[in-house]
């Protein structure tokens, strides 16, 4: 995690006290499964007058065959009024807590974001959500989680529990939500309060100052009319 990143997120979870911060850090945009360029994307931030953004392409290790092209577009953007940083959605392949990019990919981001997309399955293969029941899926989000938090490579836990929120109708207790952002405070690790992936995300946000853990705002956004959604969600 570099300089500029550290103070962003510092800046996010201070400013919250005071209002809600014009960041959004957790955008795709069309190099991967996003509808509109980077520079739409900016643009389309821009016009919301964000003062930060995270763009943070989904990546393996194959990647950075166009990553680094990637990286260079982003840093090619002005840096007012929005400073545009680069990132990276990585999710988490088993319960080791190890993600599908390697220090290639790593190297060139400001911030990387660790996210269970998937459950491991037998011999790597990822299993269907419907082989899933609720309360298993319950506890092996969570444990995925968990041991994202421990892999020193992640920054970002992204969208928390966000799978069984989003795949399954799962009301996440509270308990399983504090526990996370108990270790991320203790890891360094920034809790991620998604507009797409919670029901209620101000709440999230009032549980993180409660226990004093880093923030970062995201709206998981895959076109330029979803940008900023994480600020009116909280402002609701």
């Amino acid at each position: 995690m570099n300089n500029t990143a550290i103070t962003y997120l510092k800046f996010i979870s201070n400013q919250i006290g005071q209002g809600i911060p014009l960041v959004d850090f957790h955008i795709h945009t069309n190099w991967t499964d996003g509808i509109h360029s980077v520079q739409e994307m900016y643009d389309a931030a821009c016009e919301l007058n964000l003062k930060c953004i995270l763009f943070s392409e989904h990546a393996r290790k194959s990647s950075i065959s166009w990553f680094r092209s990637f990286t260079s577009e982003v840093r090619a953007l002005p840096k007012k009024p929005c400073r545009a940083l680069v990132g990276v959605e990585t999710r988490v392949i088993d319960f080791n807590g190890n993600i599908e990019i390697d220090n290639d990919i790593i190297s060139l981001c400001d911030l990387v974001i660790g996210s269970v997309h998937r459950f491991p399955g037998k011999e790597g293969v990822p299993l269907q959500f419907n082989e899933v029941s609720q309360n298993e899926a319950l506890e092996i989000e969570f444990k995925l989680a968990e041991k994202l938090l421990d892999n020193p490579s992640v920054e970002i836990l992204g969208h928390p529990m966000g799978m069984c929120y989003s795949k399954y109708g799962i009301t996440i207790p509270d308990s399983k939500m504090y526990q996370l952002i108990e270790k991320a405070k203790i890891k360094g690790i920034a809790f991620e309060v998604n507009s797409k992936y919670s029901a209620d995300p101000l709440k999230y946000v009032k549980m993180c100052r409660n226990i004093g853990a880093l923030i970062s705002l995201g709206s998981d956004a895959h076109s330029k009319k979803e940008v900023g959604n994480i600020i009116n969600v909280c402002k609701e």
